[in-house]
This record gives C-alpha cells, sequence and structure tokens, in this order.
C-alpha cells in the first residue's frame, strides 16, 4: 500500500477477508442509502465511483479504518488484563495526516484516536535538510482530535539520516527550529526517531550526532522543568478551535492521486489546500472531525457541537448547520493538479489573512 503511484498497484485487497466482506455487506444493507440504491457493491478499484458509487466506496474506507481502530481497542483491552497502567499508542502518520497511503494502511486518525492513550505522529523534517510543512501540517490536525478527546499529543520526531530517504541528521539548530514548530500546539512531550548501528552504513542519532544527543538532553531537562506532563492545562483540551473542518468519507473515499501530480475527485485535497492555508499559512487552529458515511453504525457527531464555531467547513453540505461553507462542490469526475491545488492554497491564504485583517479591533 506503500506504492501507489507505482506503475501497477492492486488494491484494496484488504477488503476481501470473509470477516471484511462480512462487514461492508451488514453496513451497505443497514446504510440509509438503500433507500435510492437497490444495492451497493464492494469497491474493487479506487477512485473510480462512478463504477460503484461515491456512497459504496464510502462505507468500504469507514469499515476498513474501524477495523483497524477496533484491532488496537483489542490489543490495549488484552494488555489491561495483564499490566493495567501500560500506555497504548500507535504511530498514526506517514507522509502527512491527509495522505492517500494512510488511509490505504487503515489509519481513520479520529477512529484511533478514540481507542488509543495518546496520540503520535512521526514527521520527517529533515529530508536534505529542508524542512517542509510537515510539523505543523500534522500537529495542527491532530491538535485538534488532542481537544476533542482529551487525549495528550506526543510526536515523534525524525532525528536519523536514513540515505535511503535522503533524511540528514538534525543539528542543534535543526532542533531548536523543530521543537518550536511543535510549542503552538501544546504538545505534552516528545519523542526522537533515531536508529543504532544501521547496517547501510548510516551512524545514525546520537552515535552520529553526539552535539545534538546533548542538546536533546538539554531541551527535555528544559521541557519537564517548564511543563511537566502532569500539568496539562485542562483548559487547552477543552477549548474549540476558531474552525471546524469536517472531512466526510464520502469524499475522503473518492479522492484518487493519478501518480503524475494530478488528483482526480479533488474535493478532499481542496479541504486540505484550505486547512494548509488557514494552519500553516496564518497560524492559526482548527478541530477536525472526520464524518462518517450517512447510515454507517458510528455516531455521526450532533451537529449542535458545530453550532459552536464561529466558522465551519466541508465538502459537503451539513444539515442545520448554518456557518458551513463548502469546498470543491462539482468536482467529481474531475481533476487538479499539484499546481493548481497550490494556487487555491495561496488564495484561501491571503482571503484568511484579509478576513482576520477585517475582524481585528483597530
Amino acid at each position: 500500500t506503500g506504492w501507489l503511484d507505482a506503475p501497477a498497484c492492486s488494491f484494496p485487497l484488504w477488503g476481501f477477508s470473509e470477516s471484511g466482506r462480512a462487514a461492508f455487506a451488514a453496513a451497505a444493507t443497514n446504510s440509509s442509502l438503500v433507500t435510492r440504491h437497490s444495492s451497493l457493491m464492494q469497491p474493487r478499484t479506487w477512485g473510480c465511483p462512478e463504477i460503484y458509487g461515491a456512497e459504496a466506496c464510502a462505507i468500504a474506507l469507514y469499515e476498513y479504518h474501524k477495523a483497524a481502530a477496533a484491532l488496537a481497542r483489542e490489543y490495549r483491552e488484552g494488555i489491561r488484563e495483564v499490566t493495567p497502567d501500560m500506555m497504548i499508542f500507535r504511530n498514526t502518520t506517514r507522509a502527512g495526516a491527509w495522505a492517500e497511503g494512510n488511509d490505504h494502511d487503515g489509519t481513520g486518525q479520529e477512529l484511533l484516536a478514540r481507542e488509543l492513550d495518546f496520540l503520535h505522529i512521526d514527521p520527517y523534517p529533515c529530508a536534505d535538510k529542508y524542512y517542509a510543512d510537515t510539523i505543523p501540517a500534522d500537529m495542527g490536525y491532530m491538535a485538534g482530535l488532542s481537544r476533542r478527546y482529551g487525549k495528550p499529543l506526543l510526536p515523534w520526531m525524525q532525528a536519523h539520516g536514513a540515505a535511503s530517504l535522503t533524511l540528514g541528521h538534525p543539528t542543534p539548530a535543526d532542533m531548536d527550529r523543530m521543537w518550536a514548530q511543535h510549542l503552538p500546539f501544546s504538545p505534552a512531550g516528545m519523542m526522537w526517531l533515531g536508529f543504532d548501528n544501521d547496517p547501510r552504513g548510516n551512524s545514525t542519532f546520537p552515535h552520529g550526532s553526539p552535539e545534538s544527543w546533548a542538546h536533546a538532553k538539554e531541551m527535555f531537562a528544559g521541557l519537564h522543568a517548564a511543563k511537566p506532563h502532569e500539568a496539562e492545562s485542562e483548559a487547552t483540551r477543552s477549548d474549540i478551535a476558531p474552525l471546524a473542518i469536517v472531512r466526510p468519507y464520502e469524499t475522503r473515499a473518492v479522492g484518487c492521486s493519478l501518480g503524475d501530480g494530478r488528483w482526480r475527485n479533488p474535493a478532499d485535497r481542496i479541504l486540505e489546500a484550505f486547512a494548509m492555508a488557514w494552519g500553516v499559512d496564518n497560524g492559526l487552529q482548527y478541530d477536525i472531525f472526520e464524518l462518517p458515511p450517512e447510515g454507517a453504525e458510528a455516531p455521526r457527531f450532533d451537529n449542535e457541537a458545530l453550532s459552536r464555531y464561529p466558522l465551519v467547513v466541508s465538502t459537503i453540505p451539513l444539515t442545520g448547520v448554518k456557518n458551513v461553507r463548502v469546498l470543491g462542490e462539482g468536482t467529481e469526475g474531475t481533476t487538479v493538479s499539484s499546481s493548481e491545488l497550490i494556487a487555491m492554497r495561496k488564495a484561501f491564504a491571503e482571503e484568511i489573512a484579509a478576513s482576520r485583517t477585517v475582524a481585528e479591533p483597530k
């Protein structure tokens, strides 16, 4: 599943176990969508809703994510029987919280946030010593789930120099910048991802960068002195953000990378562009809501909760929510390029900045 842009790729084989087929059939039968469709067939291709229907794609992806979260829950409950105080977590991002590849490896961020003891992500920001938007983009997404579910947020930062990934050792200056990018999201702590005695000959953190290891000790000492884990602010957990982003499975499940810098059925990518413009380019926080498909046996959060937010953005209309802005309408069956998405993000960022200027008191 990590090679979605390969010349040949089989997917999504994950759903065709006996239990996977049964789960889809039950969800499709129970779904209110059946009133509009005589039957829903389990998808055997991705990004082609005209074959199976967007509703079937949404149910298939959601049931897959639900099964992956159930595995985490079963593991946690089993561990509790042996050692009740053990905290259970999983690295739930690779290549970004919005990445299509994460969807195909079973990562429904909100479903997993309900089951895990703390939220844990692994940005890789030192590729070729170039810092992209990875940390603020992923932390912004996960901070919203941390607020909503009251779970500590504890990132896992890259600290190795794997040649195959063109990664470099973080210097003390790199580490300061990485941590500064995390601080606006009130993380409960941090981990460093490193490998020892890499068989490929890459000496890795701390052995390849002892000065960084020494600096890490200083950073941890400062972190624990300034904000111990036990003192995490309840206000930080409970306060809502100025924006709610509703990410429906109906549009998320049909987006598909074409492998040449273009996206098919790009509504979810357009929503991502807005999130990046809001969170990264303007430094604002948001709460994410991953909306299950209609009729799924799962809580579709109370729309009344969204009325508390000054602004709501989604890819589909939301019944009873007056202040919702819908993005990506009418894009089914169309494609957009990466350059077009970059231009959209820039336009969104300028619009958001302008609206903030108008809203700020003189």
